[in-house]
């Protein structure tokens, strides 16, 4: 009874209002009389209304401030009662208005009109619809974006909050608000934000601006820390983007930058490096004065790319006395030489006098070699390995012939070598260890194909 009495009085009060020829002055004068709520409720839900002025009584239920009414409660079940294109017609002058509310002075905390404006924004969201829903959307993101530290955690929503309720439409005003400036838990949380919702334009612009912080970090010794905790991680969360990567790389090659930055970028480029790194990388690799896992890692990323133009790199690195970087550049030009390469590679090996090849190095460099398909013209250019003045490439020419030749080409090449007494020196080789005993171990290998 109660109820209908209500809905009696509400529908009176329309047809009353319905005489009067409102402006917003008059809305204004709602906010104090004690029908002056039930008015502007009826003024929102009024379809003959100009749509400016029920979306100003809108703004005033939000605006309420007594303790006998819930203004925000009548304003929301109002516009839930909506059609969805009434709520879109009144989206306008709503975000209007609510931008208005928020305006807080720089370096000033936001007010509480400010804050509740924000959190009926997000409250708003959910009851509007595409173009609308984005550009409120992108203003809240924008507001919280421009003071992250006052205004991130203020209200009913979190910046983490209102861009889950944003969606795609957040990354771009988060984007926005990634500057040199920002403290970096701060920019670590923008930067979150824009990885999880950016499309790849979005990145890419996203990648400029980190770049622009991680470079302020390192011009600021107080941000140190914060380089390798916050600003690399976020490079290395749109690696994918050329302005990422390329810092990422040249932040690797820096010879001025610690090393243990420049490890957490190489790493970061797992997977992502391209042609153009070759010789940015390739120079961390070669240099003699970095660290050693320095080289191997910067060595490791030129591999990835599996480019031709890596082999120069590789091929000087081949030829190093120190087995630590010569074995895996071997092993990486051997792959991606390939058969045409195969011998530049093994005249690059170090041939000084008291050169010293451990068996294990000389067994992987043969089963490396054995991945190569056999062709006529592979198979005869191992073949003549087998007459090579070192005793290494001989051993790699008779591990592929028993492999991957022919029985009769392989048996007739390695009888020809069993009596060769070249000797083998090196660790782990047996003693007394010769060619002509790795060529009879060769036919017997063929024998038992």
């Amino acid at each position: 009874m109660l109820a209908r009495t209500k809905l009696t009085g509400l529908a009176g009060l329309t047809l009353v209002l319905q005489s009067c020829a409102l402006e917003a002055r008059d809305l204004d004068a709602f906010r104090y009389t004690a029908r002056g709520p039930e008015k502007l409720h009826a003024v929102l839900r009024d379809a003959s209304r100009p749509t400016e002025l029920r979306a100003e009584a809108a703004l005033r239920l939000l605006d309420l401030e007594r303790s006998d009414v819930d203004g925000r409660a009548l304003l929301f079940a109002s516009l839930k009662e909506l059609e969805p294109a009434a709520r879109t017609a009144l989206a306008p002058t709503l975000e209007r208005g609510l931008t208005v509310r928020m305006q807080t002075p720089a370096g000033q905390p936001p007010s509480h009109t400010a804050v509740r404006a924000k959190d009926s924004g997000v409250r708003l969201l959910p009851l509007l619809e595409g173009a609308q829903r984005a550009a409120l959307g992108g203003a809240l993101v924008r507001w919280v974006g421009g003071d992250l530290e006052r205004r991130a955690d203020v209200g009913e929503f979190s910046l983490e909050a209102i861009t889950a309720r944003v969606g795609t439409a957040s990354a771009m005003p988060s984007a926005d608000g990634l500057r040199p400036d920002l403290p970096p838990k701060s920019f670590a949380r923008l930067a979150d934000t824009v990885a999880k919702y950016a499309d790849p334009s979005t990145r890419s612009v996203a990648a400029a601006k980190i770049v622009e912080v991680e470079r302020a970090y390192r011009n600021a010794p107080k941000y140190e820390q914060a380089l390798t905790e916050f600003a690399l991680p976020a490079l290395g969360r749109f690696v994918d983007t050329v302005g990422a990567r390329g810092r990422l790389v040249a932040i690797a090659a820096d010879p001025s930058i610690e090393t243990s930055q420049r490890m957490l970028a190489l790493e970061l480029v797992h997977g992502h490096v391209g042609v153009e790194d070759v010789v940015a990388l390739g120079k961390v690799a070669l240099d003699e004065s970095a660290p050693l896992p320095l080289r191997l890692r910067a060595l490791e990323r030129v591999g990835e790319t599996q480019a031709r133009e890596a082999l120069p790199c590789l091929l000087s690195l081949a030829a190093s006395r120190q087995r630590e970087v010569r074995q895996p550049a071997v092993l990486l030009a051997i792959e991606i030489g390939g058969e045409r390469g195969i011998s530049d590679v093994l005249n690059a090996l170090p041939q000084h006098w008291n050169v010293n090849y451990a068996k294990s190095e000389i067994d992987a460099y043969a089963l490396q070699t054995q991945k190569l398909p056999p062709t006529n013209t592979l198979v005869t250019t191992l073949g003549r390995k087998l007459y090579a003045y070192n005793w290494w490439p001989r051993v790699i020419g008779i591990r592929y012939l028993a492999a991957r030749a022919t029985v009769v080409e392989a048996t007739w090449r390695l009888k020809l070598h069993v009596e060769e007494p070249k000797e083998i020196v090196g660790e782990e080789w047996p003693g007394g260890w010769t060619v002509g005993r790795e060529a009879l171990l060769g036919l017997r290998a063929v024998t038992s194909r």
